[in-house]
C-alpha cells in the first residue's frame, strides 16, 4: 500500500506506524506499573526527534487514542 503514495503521504504513513507502535510500548510499560518507564520512553522519542513536527503530531494523536 504504501508504495503506491507520493513522499510525503509515505512519510506520514510510516510515522502512523511508529508512532501506534510507540504508544503501544508506553501502554503496555504503564500496564506493567511502571509509569516512569514510558514517560521515559515517550520524552526520548520526543526530545529525539524536536524538528519533526509531523511525527510530534501523530505522536500526540497515537497518545490521545490510546
Amino acid at each position: 500500500m504504501a508504495s503506491r503514495l507520493y513522499p510525503s503521504e509515505r512519510r506520514a504513513f510510516r510515522y502512523s506506524k511508529a508512532t501506534m507502535l510507540l504508544a503501544a510500548c508506553a501502554e503496555v510499560l504503564e500496564a506493567r506499573g511502571e509509569p516512569a518507564r514510558a514517560n521515559e520512553l515517550l520524552s526520548r522519542f520526543r526530545e529525539g526527534f524536536p524538528q519533526h513536527r509531523a511525527f510530534q503530531a501523530e505522536l500526540d494523536e497515537a497518545l490521545r487514542r490510546r
